[in-house]
């Protein structure tokens, strides 16, 4: 189904027939045989008819919209400026706040909690640094989402304790042992 520009609509053949017809809602015509030999004049709609009205159609802003993302940044802001105020200046605003918000996402390192990881060059290069062992392993978007998940209430799973760390502490004191592992408690 098609909207044309004189508010008529072109509908394929519902039956799998390569035809198509053209129906206008505001006349309540249609081109189909069956509206122009049984329904034409009766104030009957055809399947044609009812599909027009029934199909929701879209808002100015969603027209506006899908023309906006295949325009470049540069059309997309000339047009945001020209047509401000309307569907389409909108349009292009939030397309280009939209293409913004991909760039930041796709910077923005990804971390994981559950597996105490995360993808910024920080680190990386501590965990290549050959440090994992004794030494925890973290960054600071990796601490600032454990403490986000603390402050919002979510139980955070412990870090994980080191074999080494393990190791190094079987000939320690309770005491010694008990503050050396809060670390990982944290």
């Amino acid at each position: 189904m098609t909207k044309r520009a004189d508010g008529t609509f072109i509908v394929e053949s519902m039956s799998g027939a390569e035809r198509a017809y053209r129906v206008d809602p505001q006349a309540g015509t249609c081109t189909c045989p069956h509206f122009v030999r049984r329904l034409s004049g009766t104030g009957q709609k055809c399947k044609h008819l009812q599909a027009v009205e029934i199909t929701p159609q879209p808002t100015a802003l969603e027209r506006a919209a899908a023309k906006a993302a295949g325009l470049t940044d540069e059309e997309l802001l000339r047009f945001a400026r020209e047509k401000n105020g309307s569907p389409a200046g909108a349009a292009c605003w939030l397309e280009l706040a939209r293409r913004r918000n991909l760039v930041q996402a796709e910077n923005q390192p990804q971390v994981d909690l559950a597996a105490g990881t995360c993808t910024c060059r920080e680190f990386m290069e501590r965990r290549d640094g050959k440090r994992i062992g004794v030494i925890w392993i973290t960054c600071r978007h990796l601490d600032k989402a454990r403490q986000e998940a603390i402050k919002d209430g979510a139980s955070v799973a412990p870090r994980p304790i080191p074999p080494g760390v393990l190791q190094l502490l079987e000939g320690a004191s309770e005491a010694e042992r008990e503050r050396a592992l809060a670390v990982y408690q944290r």
